[in-house]
C-alpha cells in the first residue's frame, strides 16, 4: 500500500505567445494504493493537460475515461520518484499496487 500523489498542470499561453507551465485550479489529488484499481475522480478537461505522479511506494498506472489498472500492468512508477504525463481530454488516472 503506497500513497500516491498526483498534481496537474496546464500549459498555458500568455500575452508573450510561448507556451509556459502553470499549476491547474485542481486541488492536488491523494489516493492510497491496493491490490484494487483506484482510480482519480479528476478528469483532465482539454488536450493541455499535464499530470505529476509521485508515490511513496511501487505502484502501476494506466489513464483512459474509465481506467482500470490491473497489477503488473500499466506504467510502473517507482517509490518516490516523479513521473509527469501528458492526459487527453476527459482521461483519468488509475493506480494499483
Amino acid at each position: 500500500m503506497a500513497t500516491v500523489n498526483l498534481k496537474y498542470f496546464r500549459w498555458n499561453q500568455p500575452n508573450s505567445g510561448d507556451l509556459v507551465m502553470g499549476i491547474d485550479a485542481t486541488t492536488p489529488q491523494t489516493l492510497t494504493s491496493s491490490a484494487t484499481s483506484q482510480a482519480a475522480s479528476f478528469a483532465s478537461k482539454d488536450d493541455l493537460t499535464y499530470v505529476r505522479i509521485v508515490s511513496t511506494g511501487n505502484v502501476y498506472v494506466t489513464f483512459g475515461v474509465t481506467p482500470v489498472v490491473v497489477s503488473g500492468s500499466g506504467t510502473l512508477i517507482l517509490a518516490n520518484t516523479p513521473e509527469y504525463f501528458f492526459l487527453p481530454k476527459n482521461y483519468k488516472v488509475a493506480v494499483i499496487d
